[in-house]
């Protein structure tokens, strides 16, 4: 592994499974697996070198080299908080969002992506008990659908199909009527995705 990258890949992650040598023009396969730890996370990055030897690599200054980017992140256990204040018998409504990407089904590898889904609570400073789980009044999908070629890899790009999935926002909007006076605390704990928005309006 070669590249002076902030977070480097460790060596001991990689196995390379690759011939010692090709001939030029005939091809070759090279199987790379990165075993993750389980105690990390963050962004990681390096370059593996394919050793070609080109006299075209000393003369314009190039080299021939794959290079690896790695996200490691978690499914959080516990839920993201954030307080707000109601008026006594007010309405109020909560809207979550996150939204999936076509070329994330292209950098992880995966057929289907599982659709992010919130495990949504409220809870009143003045009221004992556990949280109250309030009633989910909608769900809405919004699709974008590009005629280009934009993340699309090769196989895609010369395919016959007119129409590509760019991204996919999904939404889940949360209704409390006549609501209880006082400091609320919101909780989220998010699943399938690594971002999310809200939304909290009150009254109307």
């Amino acid at each position: 592994m070669y590249e002076p990258y902030e977070n480097p890949i460790p060596n001991e992650w990689l196995t390379i499974d690759a011939p010692a040598t090709v001939d030029a023009n005939s091809t070759a396969t090279v199987n790379v697996t990165v075993d993750v730890p389980t105690d990390v996370k963050g962004e990681y990055g390096g370059c593996i070198k394919l050793n070609i030897d080109d006299s075209a690599t000393e003369r314009w200054g190039m080299d021939y080299e794959v290079d690896i980017r790695l996200e490691v992140w978690k499914q959080p256990k516990t839920a993201y908080q954030q307080n707000f204040t109601v008026k006594q018998g007010q309405n109020f409504s909560v809207v979550i969002s996150a939204s999936q990407w076509g070329y994330d089904k292209y950098a992880t590898g995966a057929e289907e992506t599982e659709e992010p889904s919130f495990k949504v609570s409220l809870a009143l400073a003045d009221l004992e008990g556990e949280d109250m789980t309030p009633e989910l009044s909608k769900t809405v999908k919004t699709v974008g659908v590009s005629l280009g070629s934009d993340y699309l890899p090769l196989e895609d790009v010369t395919s016959e199909e007119t129409y590509h999935v760019s991204h996919i926002e999904y939404s889940e909007t949360y209704k409390v009527t006549n609501a209880t006076g006082g400091v609320w605390t919101l909780k989220i704990l998010p699943k399938n995705t690594q971002s999310f928005e809200y939304t909290i309006e009150i009254g109307g």
